[in-house]
Parts: structure tokens; C-alpha cells; sequence
């Protein structure tokens, strides 16, 4: 949508680098083909996707046509049926999003993440939390930066730490 929100990638390395970011305007098929894209050109990294309103259709793409390989997704427990459900994707919601933006809050004062994009430090900076409670960014401002981050920063959770080698750990003649 013109003038609306933006559809937002960003990657993360293994040190928590950001390394890449797709901004732009796209429907939410084309969206996913610029994530597969990406996911592919940064060795099929895990996509953590947004899964509510058009996000479904992205996921629905990247996991049913396109079959990315890591996608990340959430398994749900009914406590009424006693049964579990796996959903490709992200899904935000009142519980969900302060998990993710206290999250990323915490790996920015902790200096675990390297942010030297302008952009996402400027909605960062823009982004409150209203008399009502919401996490969002300020009026005439977007978020979808940092909404974007804060899934990359959620998708490196649980994932395994890169190894440090040295030369010592090197036998001669190899």
C-alpha cells in the first residue's frame, strides 16, 4: 500500500551483525519471493516470518511453493482439545510482541547486536509505548524496522554459538 507500512527484511549474522535489510513496499507473495531470495544468498538462514493478516500468504508462499527449508515456526498447545498445532511463521500478538521488542531491548543495552543502519536506529528512537500500552512507533512514524529486528534478534534464540578456532586447535600438515 502507498504510504502505508513497509515490508521489512533484515539479517542477522552469526555474531549478531546486521548484515543485509530489504525495505520496501510489495505484496505479500512478491514479499516472499525477496525472502527466499535472501534466505538462499545468506545460506538458507532461518526466516523468522510475521504470520498474522498478510503475512500468511508470505509464509503460506515461502513454505508450500517455494519450500524454504528454515523457516521458523511456533507449536501452540490447545489446553481444550489437549492437542498441538505448528504454525509456520511469527505470530504477534498482546503476549508475543513485548516478549520480542523487551527482547531486542535487552540485546541493545547488553551491546549484543551491531546496528550501524540509520533507518532502524531512527524508528528505534521513534518507537514508545503509549498511555495504553502498546509498543508502537509515534504518530507520522513507522516501526516496521524495528519489528523486523526484533524477529531477527528472536530467531537467533536457541541457536547453536559459531565456534572460535586458533591456530593451535590446527594439527601441522593439514
Amino acid at each position: 500500500v502507498r504510504g502505508g507500512d513497509y515490508s521489512v527484511a533484515q539479517v542477522l549474522d552469526s555474531k549478531k551483525r546486521l548484515v543485509a535489510k530489504w525495505r520496501g513496499h510489495l505484496v505479500p507473495d512478491a514479499f516472499a519471493n525477496v525472502l527466499d531470495a535472501l534466505g538462499k544468498w545468506y545460506n538458507h538462514g532461518r526466516l523468522v516470518v510475521e504470520a498474522n493478516n498478510h503475512g500468511v500468504l508470505t509464509t503460506y508462499r515461502l513454505s508450500k511453493e517455494l519450500n524454504y527449508p528454515n523457516l521458523h515456526q511456533t507449536t501452540q498447545y490447545d489446553k481444550t482439545t489437549d492437542t498441538e498445532t505448528t504454525i509456520v511463521g511469527f505470530t504477534t500478538n498482546v503476549k508475543t510482541k513485548p516478549l520480542i521488542i523487551d527482547s531486542l531491548r535487552a540485546a541493545m543495552r547488553d551491546k549484543e547486536l551491531d546496528i550501524r543502519d540509520k533507518e532502524t536506529l531512527r524508528e528505534m528512537q521513534s518507537f514508545v509505548m503509549t498511555e495504553e500500552g502498546r509498543m508502537e512507533a509515534e504518530e507520522g512514524c513507522f516501526d516496521d524496522c524495528v519489528m523486523s529486528l526484533a524477529f531477527a534478534n528472536h530467531g537467533h534464540a536457541g541457536l547453536p554459538k559459531p565456534v572460535k578456532f586458533t591456530d593451535d586447535d590446527y594439527e601441522d600438515g593439514l
